[in-house]
């Protein structure tokens, strides 16, 4: 039972860094789109 807790916490933490780690390249490649269209207006 607290192995399938405890495999269900890492499994969710795991999602949340993929979703945090997914967050940021869509930012950084927003941020950067942005700038390119403000530089090249």
């Amino acid at each position: 039972m607290t192995k399938a807790a405890l495999k269900e916490r890492s499994y969710s933490a795991v999602m949340a860094a993929t979703g945090l780690l997914y967050l940021a390249i869509l930012t950084s490649f927003g941020t950067d789109l942005v700038a390119r269209a403000t530089l090249a207006g």
